[in-house]
């Protein structure tokens, strides 16, 4: 005779128990976000719609039959909580789907979400700081400038539509996660982005070689937007001659410039450091 408590265990199993892989169709979104991290940040994140998570079997072993909570079980549990679809696949099922290290966690997403530069602008701080990228090519280095971005407090991102790395799986790991609670704006027109963005007094500052001030001269107390040029050949002629002024980043050694990711945390915290001593003046 089956015991009470061996039912109940054999209901938390059946509670638990989730689809087999299914190979994604071809009207489905191919956005995917990969690694526990991500995924997790994911999940904070409620205005973005997840169409269904994928989970390696071994992960999902012990989930809802153990006393013992893991970080995944969390990371499952908020994904049942959102009613989110949990599917188990093998590492290789996993594998074909992202060469990225995945950790055994995948989600498919909708489109990522892009937040138009007019609301993103409404939701600033009171002393609005953006970071503008023109022709960043590497998902990467976008993902690391959104996750110093985010750390820096800085309201928002603005890429352009063509010719640049936009939001990806790639993107999404590299910023740690950051893409979910920092803003993103696709914009078709920088140079007429920089025009609209002067007429609401923002400060556009270019990062350059050829700048005139050394960026620890130039006042970032004012409402500005960082503007950082891609991997190759910095900032376009158009689009510098449009910021209201360059700065520039010493290079004392032989290396005659930064990877475009290390330069946007150097002067994201120079912005932090001149505005928190007006505050403690």
């Amino acid at each position: 005779m089956v015991s009470h408590s061996q039912v109940c265990f054999l209901l938390k199993v059946l509670a638990n128990r989730v689809p087999q892989f299914r190979k994604p169709s071809s009207n489905r979104s191919a956005a995917t976000v990969v690694g526990r991290r991500p995924v997790g940040e994911l999940l904070q994140n409620r205005e973005q719609e997840i169409d269904r998570l994928l989970v390696a079997k071994h992960l999902l072993s012990d989930y809802g039959t153990t006393k013992k909570v893991r970080p995944i079980h969390r990371l499952l549990d908020n994904a049942k909580q959102r009613k989110i679809p949990i599917e188990s696949a093998t590492k290789d099922q996993l594998d074909q789907l992202s060469k990225l290290p995945h950790q055994g966690v995948i989600a498919f997403v909708q489109t990522m979400q892009y937040m138009p530069i007019e609301t993103m602008l409404a939701q600033s701080n009171p002393v609005p700081l953006f970071v503008m990228l023109d022709s960043v090519q590497d998902p990467h280095n976008l993902g690391a400038i959104i996750r110093t971005a985010e750390a820096a407090n800085a309201d928002g991102v603005i890429i352009p539509e063509r010719r640049a790395a936009q939001l990806t799986e790639g993107t999404f790991k590299s910023s740690a996660g950051g893409v979910t609670h920092l803003p993103v704006s696709r914009v078709k027109n920088l140079v007429q982005t920089i025009g609209w963005l002067q007429t609401q007094k923002i400060w556009v500052v270019g990062a350059d070689v050829s700048g005139t001030k050394v960026y620890t001269q130039a006042d970032l107390r004012q409402p500005t937007c960082l503007v950082l040029g891609g991997e190759e050949n910095g900032l376009r002629h158009l689009t510098k001659e449009r910021c209201d002024f360059c700065v520039s980043i010493p290079m004392l050694g032989k290396i005659a410039s930064l990877n475009v990711s290390v330069a946007a945390g150097i002067l994201l915290y120079e912005v932090i450091r001149q505005r928190e001593q007006t505050i403690n003046k």
